[in-house]
């Protein structure tokens, strides 16, 4: 045990999602970053009834309510706010003006003041595109490996 604890405290912990589109990729990451206030429940990746995760998502701590946005070419400098409702506003306005395939980032990043999160946790959301099989290939796409892999499926499917 010790050796895993001490395994864990040098690497930070990525738990990524990946599976079809539509199967609760983004809403169960919403569900767990809304566990210290459950009654507040908020939408911080976007979700719909059509595909709404084009880009992949990486939520971690952080000092304050922060974002920013990697185009492979450029990374955004960090945009901070004072509260939850400022950085969604904003977020999910800048979404909506980048919804342009061409503008699209390829990866967005953001950071929540939450303790339950842990100064060394990342949650990895990815678009829903792939096959179990497809799995390796993916991660090697995604150019990261996580330290524990969600694949989620459609039981009803």
């Amino acid at each position: 045990r010790a050796l895993g604890k001490t395994a864990l405290q040098r690497h930070p912990t990525r738990i990524m999602l990946l599976g079809q589109t539509k199967v609760g990729k983004s809403s169960l990451i919403n569900a767990l970053l809304s566990l210290h206030h459950p009654e507040q429940y908020e939408e911080y990746l976007p979700v719909g009834l059509v595909a709404e995760t084009h880009t992949l998502w990486r939520v971690q701590h952080g000092p304050t309510f922060a974002y920013h946005m990697d185009y492979g070419t450029h990374t955004t400098e960090p945009r901070c706010f004072a509260n939850r409702d400022e950085l969604l506003d904003e977020l999910h306005d800048t979404i909506e003006d980048r919804s342009d395939a061409n503008s699209s980032p390829l990866e967005i990043t953001l950071e929540l003041p939450y303790p339950h999160l842990g100064a060394d946790w990342c949650l990895v959301d990815t678009p829903g595109t792939c096959e179990p099989e497809l799995v390796p290939r993916v991660l090697t796409e995604l150019q990261t490996q996580p330290t524990l892999l969600l694949y989620c499926i459609d039981v009803t499917r």
